[in-house]
């Protein structure tokens, strides 16, 4: 998902809403986080 504008995590759920205010829930864990290149990895289960 691009343009993401929060992150909330609960246990291995991931909760991602959009800049439009559009969300996308998964189960996973963050890998990485780079502020250097504004992007987030995350491992999917």
């Amino acid at each position: 998902m691009e343009d993401v504008v929060l992150i909330e995590i609960e246990g291995e759920d991931i909760k991602l809403r959009g800049i439009l205010g559009e969300t996308q829930n998964t189960k996973g864990r963050i890998k990485e986080i780079n502020e250097m290149s504004h992007t987030v990895v995350i491992d999917v289960l």
